[in-house]
């Protein structure tokens, strides 16, 4: 997943942005209810609009970081 994401940032840079949150981060892992890793979060302006557990593969997040991209 981390490969695929770090793709997805070069690729869409400028565009988005894309970050990676790490297990001792608990203080995240409680605000934002996060049960499962990998979590896939998509945000814009602040608001969180999708969010999947498990890994996908890069088309697919691809898209669906693109349905809210600018």
């Amino acid at each position: 997943m981390e490969s695929v994401l770090k793709q997805l940032a070069e690729e869409l840079a400028g565009k988005t942005v894309v970050g990676k949150v790490y297990d001792s981060e608990r203080n995240l892992f409680k605000a934002f209810s996060i049960k499962g890793v990998p979590t896939v979060m998509i945000f814009r302006d602040g608001e969180l609009k999708e969010s999947f557990v498990g890994g996908g593969s890069k088309e697919t997040l691809k898209r669906a970081i693109e349905k809210y991209a600018p």
